[in-house]
């Protein structure tokens, strides 16, 4: 089961990378600019022959010229017509004009939006001692592939793909998986972007699968995680000489397991004992409870000036996890079972868009529970004994370095981006 679930995450990066290839060296569908040259050879069917019918009258010669049906050419494709879809990716769509916009809408390709993140970070811990909990500094990448497409003008799929690896290896490694590249969920979505702007913001309503394609979602024995999400965005134009971007995100999510606890994949060395001598867990992993319920809310801010960004992230994940039953001979915790988690991201990153298509950024990020060790709420932005890294990440849309490669002039303008959320990951739950 884990390696199937691993060649299905293997196949989705595959089938990107396959159609990487497929946008450098496809040359159909724009409307802007001839295709690229090919090393294939071009072959031009003649000319239409022509059939010519000579009158004679008595005084004036008349040559009057018929056309003849073009004779079919092999490896010739005509032109598609109207709103016909030549191929996966070489079909645009114009959107509807919306009311609260002056700029008329252009044609655009179905999976404009689409976008590659990926970040390199690393603990504060060699050269800053007693800022992390590890003595050692960790180096580690994420990765983040979002694809997207436009099925009509109204409704947009939507595709979360998530890796990481861990390039350090020391002896305060705390997994027994060192150097292993990492799978997260699979997250396939349905976003509905027909909705007319209100006051300015801008309504996003979506629905959610998450697959279970991490190895935490799999030792939970999780099937599936559907969910519904929302997204609100208000852009303010013309605050100093820049503009500012806020965008608000609701995530609610009923994870299905077969198991209301995490388990082992593999069977252990030895019988662990759970509550006494006589008591085991057999292959039960610890005595967590899995998350029933999640509800995930969070807060984009940026600010864009020219080429230069500023942005802020927060977010709040809240999980209401499964309650267990009194069990003879098993002593319930003294102050009762807690059925209620939380846990927080925060990043904040200065960036400059170098091409239309590129952009490089520099950021710090905290991740941690909102709890202390002495049940108060800890410092949301810092903390020296949290998970927090200082990174380095790219961005690159998708559909703009297409252009590039197909030598499609256009302005630039900086990057576009999508404002979606980077690195929180609800599976860390």
């Amino acid at each position: 089961m884990i390696k199937r679930l691993k060649l299905t995450g293997i196949s989705f990066l595959a089938f990107i990378s396959v159609g990487l290839i497929a946008f450098a060296a496809s040359a159909q569908g724009t409307d802007d600019a001839p295709p690229a040259p090919t090393t294939t050879t071009t072959v031009t069917p003649p000319p239409p022959p022509t059939s010519t019918v000579t009158v004679t009258p008595t005084s004036t010669t008349v040559t009057t010229t018929q056309p003849v049906a073009t004779p079919v050419v092999p490896g010739i494709i005509p032109e598609s017509e109207g709103d016909e879809i030549p191929a996966l990716f070489g079909s645009k769509y114009t959107p509807e004009k919306d009311k609260a916009s002056t700029e008329k809408p252009t044609a655009t390709w179905r999976w404009a939006g689409s976008e590659y993140f990926q970040q390199i970070g690393v603990t504060p811990g060699t050269f800053a001692p007693g800022l992390t909990q590890t003595p050692e500094s960790i180096v580690d990448t994420f990765i983040l592939i979002q694809p997207r497409f436009a099925l009509t003008k109204d409704w947009q799929i939507r595709l979360r793909i998530i890796a990481s690896y861990e390039f350090t290896d020391n002896s305060y490694s705390t997994t027994t998986r060192a150097n292993d590249f990492t799978f997260g969920d699979i997250t396939p979505s349905l976003a509905f972007t027909g909705i007319p702007k209100f006051a300015g913001f801008k309504l996003t309503p979506s629905a959610f699968l998450g697959l279970p394609v991490s190895p935490q979602s799999q030792a939970r024995s999780m099937i599936v995680s559907p969910g519904a999400a929302l997204s609100l965005n208000r852009t303010f134009e013309k605050v100093l000489k820049g503009d500012v971007s806020v965008t608000l995100i609701a995530q609610y999510s009923h994870p299905l397991y077969r198991y209301t606890t995490a388990g082992l994949n593999d069977e252990p060395q030895y019988q662990p004992a759970c509550f006494g001598a006589g008591d085991t867990c057999d292959m039960q992993a610890s005595g967590a409870a899995n998350p029933e319920n999640n509800l995930n809310v969070g807060v984009l801010a940026g600010w864009q000036w020219g080429k230069f960004g500023i942005d802020a992230l927060y977010y709040l994940f809240n999980s209401w996890v499964y309650g267990f039953g009194t069990l003879p001979g098993v002593e319930q915790e003294p102050n009762g079972a807690t059925a209620f988690r939380q846990l927080s991201y925060f990043s904040a990153e200065v960036s400059w868009d170098f091409t239309s298509f590129f952009t490089a950024a520099l950021g710090y990020q905290m991740f941690r529970s909102i709890l202390t060790g002495e049940s108060t709420i800890g410092n949301p932005i810092w903390d020296p004994n949290q998970d927090m890294r200082i990174y380095a990440g790219a961005t690159i849309k998708l559909d703009k370095l297409y252009d590039t490669l197909r030598g499609v002039k256009e302005p630039e303008k900086g990057v576009v981006h999508v404002q979606n959320e980077r690195k929180p990951n609800p599976e860390a739950l």
